[in-house]
Parts: C-alpha cells; structure tokens; sequence
C-alpha cells in the first residue's frame, strides 16, 4: 500500500468510497463523491466541530479523545482537496475538545487553524459552494481511520439524552443493516 503523504487526490476518494464512508452531517451523502466534486474547485476547506443540537456533544467527545484522527483527517481532505490550510470551527465552550486541539498544534502559523464560535443553536456555517468545501469533524476522523487503519465506517459516536433516560452518554454503536 502507499503511505498516505503519497496518496493522490482520487486514491484518497476512492478509499472514502470503498470504506463507506459518509459525509456524516445527517445526510447520508457519499464522502467520495463530496471530495470529487471539491476537487480542482475548493480554494478553502471549513470543518464543522460545532454541535447541530444544543443536547449533542458527540462531535467534543470526538475531537476531545481523538484530536489525532480529527487533526489527521482535516489533513487528508487537505491533501485530497490540494489545499495548504484549514479552518476547524468549534464552539469555545468546547473545553476540553479545544484543549486538546490546541495541544497537538503549533501555537502560530500552522497549516489548521481553530476558529472558536460562540456557542448556539442552530450554529449557521457557511456551506459547500463558493469556493468553499465543509466537511464535519466526524468525517476527517472516519477518513483517517479508513486510511490509516482500514476501517470501514461501521460505528458511530452517538449522544443518548433526554428527558427519558436516566444516564445521559455518548455510545460508539453500530451503524446499518446485519
């Protein structure tokens, strides 16, 4: 197999593809066909650390446990998308997930830069088009996995919440049909 530095922009969508991988922003859209409509069009790339519900804090879990698949995968929809930098927009009272970001970057003039937001529901960043490629954090985190260890998007980090249940979690649980 190439080391990953050496994948090109189609090879990187073509293991999104095999691995399954989705856009995972709620709308099921194929990952690889998101990157291959970037490709060659995208002059910044924007990725959403931000939570779609006041309730959800899967995507801080992620970014607080993972900061290495989520900092790897913004830098392999990089490489994919032919881009030197990114933008990682997160909510600042997102603690512990900005901590730890910030932890395994370099304090000025790296290639992902973290945008702190205020925190609110619905957060509005500016979407695809225009130049402009968004992709979440869970899906730099999938595509890092896909790539560096050969996993196939068969789980997802899930907040359970509610008024109903008694012990409010975020769960790895498995995704699709046996």
């Amino acid at each position: 197999d190439a080391a990953p530095a050496s994948l090109r922009p189609g090879e990187l969508a073509g293991i999104a593809a095999q691995a399954g991988l989705t856009a995972m922003d709620g709308t099921g859209r194929p990952l690889s066909q998101l990157l291959r409509a970037a490709m060659g069009r995208a002059e910044a790339l924007l990725i959403d650390g931000t939570e779609p519900e006041s309730y959800v804090t899967s995507r801080r879990r992620l970014m607080a446990d993972r900061p290495e698949a989520v900092l790897g995968g913004v830098r392999l929809l990089m490489q994919a998308l032919s881009l030197p930098r990114a933008v990682l927009a997160l909510e600042g009272s997102q603690y512990d997930a900005v901590a730890a970001l910030r932890g395994r970057l370099p304090l000025r003039g790296g290639d992902i830069e973290l945008r702190l937001l205020r925190s609110r529901y619905p957060q509005r960043l500016p979407g695809q088009g225009q130049g402009r490629a968004l992709f979440t954090a869970c899906a730099a985190a999938a595509l890092w996995d896909a790539v560096y260890q050969g996993k196939a998007l068969t789980h997802r980090l899930v907040t359970v919440t509610g008024s109903a249940v008694a012990r409010p979690a975020n769960l790895l649980v498995p995704i699709g049909a046996p």
